[in-house]
């Protein structure tokens, strides 16, 4: 029997020319399906992961590479004494422009929410003995020149009657009590209260409309301590 089947099937292949196919191959074979199929290749070959890797290993060799040549400069830049650090060296455009922006955005990020809109006649009056005694200096006002001290300075001071417009009045604020580094000016906060500190924002802030003779006329009403005018 065995032979017989053999014989069958070895009839049927050089009739038909293709192997015996069961019931689920030879229904995908009607139907055109039966195709050829190979295992995917896979995702990488040793090779291109090998390829790939050193790819990645000299890109980051040489972006180290690059870092430490920029410190090292930095470093030798600073230990040469090659910036020249006198006040009477104007500065750089590039470097007045970072340092600046530096502080506006930090200032913005910092102020906070806090604000205050209105000031009675009394606390304009308390705010311009404080800015009388403590930054006309600097500052300068209408009816004064700048002084000796604020014209060597730099950065120089800014007239506040027309700075102040750039700020919000919580800016300001945080501006007087904290202090800007590498600027000169000094953290009021630790020497006034907060009320204090709102008084000098407000008499700034109207500071900005005020003339020659107005402010003239408020040293002469409220005056500020013969001591603070040694200073100008």
């Amino acid at each position: 029997m065995a032979i017989a089947a053999s014989a069958r099937s070895r009839l049927n292949e050089s009739r038909l020319g293709m192997p015996e196919l069961n019931h689920a191959s030879w229904g995908r074979f009607l139907i055109g399906s039966e195709r050829e199929t190979s295992p995917p290749p896979p995702y990488m070959s040793k090779a291109n992961k090998l390829r790939t890797w050193r790819l990645v290993m000299k890109i980051l060799v040489r972006i180290a590479g690059a870092l430490f040549i920029i410190a090292l400069g930095g470093f030798l830049f600073i230990v040469g004494g090659l910036y020249n650090v006198a006040a009477t060296s104007p500065d750089l455009g590039l470097e007045n422009v970072v340092l600046h922006s530096t502080m506006r955005y930090s200032v913005q990020a910092r102020a906070g929410t806090a604000s205050k809109q209105s000031w009675s006649d009394v606390e304009i009056g308390e705010g311009f003995k404080d800015y009388d005694a403590m930054c006309v200096v600097c500052h300068a006002v209408p009816s004064k020149e700048r002084s000796a001290i604020s014209k060597g300075m730099r950065p120089q001071p800014p007239t506040l009657a027309q700075a102040s417009k750039q700020w919000s009045n919580g800016q300001l604020f945080w501006i007087i009590k904290n202090g800007v580094k590498m600027t000169g000016m000094p953290a009021f906060g630790v020497t006034h209260d907060d009320e204090q500190i709102w008084n000098i924002v407000g008499f700034v802030l109207r500071l900005s409309n005020m003339s020659t003779q107005q402010y003239e006329a408020m040293e002469k009403t409220l005056g500020a301590p013969a001591d603070h005018h040694d200073y100008h």
